[in-house]
């Protein structure tokens, strides 16, 4: 039976450096008729492992160009009850030690000395809850922290926030990415395999991972300097709408492929 084999997140490149499982990774592989990773770096590392180029088939992740989008922000602001006049730096994922959320923490203790009407809103749950707390805890006033919510509930906040930040230390292709060009906000984000893919020095800010003051110099420069921060944001959405990255562009990607394998 045909066998297609798509890889997602980072299972890849921690299988492809483990001792264990590169080889079972590679005899995996070698046996799918076709390969989809969703990003350019794992395509690199599945050549890397001596898989054919014919068989690699690269289909990025959907997203849902129409519920993303700009929308009236002080309407949003006033149904979500954040603060009208407030600076609002955006984080969406897994509070975990993979998204570099503690150097997010870090850096926004120092922003906020800087820029004392921010608020930093972090959507969502991990292991890192309480410690990123009291990491926060000398700035808890201008901080929210909230559990993961819908698609929905996340378009809205996407759309009352000023700036979006993705501090994390390793990545397959961030759908959250897309998410915030979709909703035309500026964003800072680490220079790793996935993100790099979708941002650049003309649609947003890429900074190195681990690093609190990069995103603290990053964050202030936005903020700082609003002209700046509308043109990458603008621009961010307008690379995504020349895309070809709705669901439906996804499915029809994967049925010429399943046609494939029924030749």
């Amino acid at each position: 039976k045909p066998l297609i084999v798509s890889t997602r997140g980072i299972a890849v490149q921690q299988a492809s450096k483990s001792k264990w499982m590169k080889p079972i990774l590679k005899n995996v592989l070698k046996n799918a008729d076709y390969i989809t990773p969703n990003n350019v770096h794992h395509k690199e590392i599945i050549q890397k492992l001596g898989i054919p180029k014919s068989k690699i088939l690269p289909v990025p992740n959907g997203v849902n160009t129409k519920l993303y989008k700009p929308r009236n922000k002080a309407t949003l602001r006033k149904s979500l009850h954040l603060p009208k006049d407030a600076k609002i730096i955006l984080f969406v994922g897994w509070l975990i030690q993979r998204k570099g959320v503690s150097h997010l923490a870090e850096a926004f203790t120092h922003i906020q000395k800087q820029h004392p009407d921010t608020l930093l809103v972090m959507i969502g749950h991990g292991s890192l809850r309480n410690k990123l707390k009291a990491k926060l805890k000398d700035v808890k006033s201008n901080v929210r922290m909230i559990d993961a919510t819908t698609p929905e509930k996340v378009a809205e906040y996407m759309s009352a926030a000023d700036l979006f930040v993705l501090p994390s230390l390793a990545e397959g292709r961030p759908n959250v990415i897309y998410e915030a060009m979709l909703s035309e906000l500026p964003i800072v984000a680490t220079n790793i395999g996935g993100t790099n893919e979708l941002i650049n020095t003309k649609n947003g800010i890429l900074i190195p991972p681990k690093n609190a003051k990069a995103i603290e110099k990053a964050v202030c420069n936005l903020l700082d300097n609003e002209k700046k921060a509308r043109t990458l944001a603008k621009r961010a959405r307008a690379d995504v709408l020349k895309q070809k990255v709705s669901w439906d562009d996804c499915a029809k990607n994967f049925i010429n492929i399943y046609k494939k394998c029924a030749e």
